[in-house]
């Protein structure tokens, strides 16, 4: 996922879809709180990230994901975001600006 362009030391918040996925049941809903967002953290060196809310669609959630740089320069790695089912991470690019 690309966040784009931030403005390091300024809090961009960007939304990221996260679905539902149970191949081995079909995608079939065996725990209703596998969208129940307990945390999400950055991986990558000079970015922050801080979850912001989410709503619910059918089989999904779109997450609000704030987004802050330390310090201008690109930044490619993961972001890891902590369900009540688990952990996954998601490949992340985000490019920062010092003007």
């Amino acid at each position: 996922m690309s966040a784009g362009s931030v403005h390091n030391g300024k809090p961009k918040t960007i939304e990221l879809e996260l679905e539902h996925y149970n191949p081995a049941k079909k995608g079939a809903v065996e725990r209703p709180d596998w969208n129940q967002v307990k945390g999400v953290r950055s991986l990558i060196p000079g970015v922050e990230v801080a979850f912001k809310g989410k709503r619910d669609l059918p089989n999904a959630a779109v997450l609000a994901i704030e987004v802050n740089a330390t310090h201008g320069g690109m930044f490619e790695g993961e972001i890891e975001i902590e369900t009540a089912t688990g952990k996954g991470r998601v490949p992340f690019a985000v490019f920062a600006t010092t003007w």
